[in-house]
């Protein structure tokens, strides 16, 4: 795999994680203010 190749994987996973985390916090504070 080349450098361009994993430079872009890691980005594009480091945005998904940052939305996935995002979510989770709302998901949490949606569960908890119940």
């Amino acid at each position: 795999m080349s450098q361009t190749e994993v430079g872009e994987m890691s980005r594009d996973d480091e945005e998904m994680l940052a939305a996935i985390e995002h979510w989770t916090k709302q998901l949490k504070q949606v569960h908890f203010s119940k």
